[in-house]
């Protein structure tokens, strides 16, 4: 699945954890936050 298979997908409601958002005018999925600290990338 490319990087815009998997926005549309997103955008389907297929992940329910991810979101979408416009990083310089391109559609780039994203994981939702969370209340967990401990996953987060340094």
């Amino acid at each position: 699945m490319n990087r815009s298979q998997f926005v549309q997908a997103i955008q389907n409601g297929e992940y329910k954890n991810y979101t979408v958002r416009n990083l310089h005018g391109l559609k780039t999925p994203a994981s939702k936050p969370d209340s967990t600290t401990n996953n987060n990338l340094d």
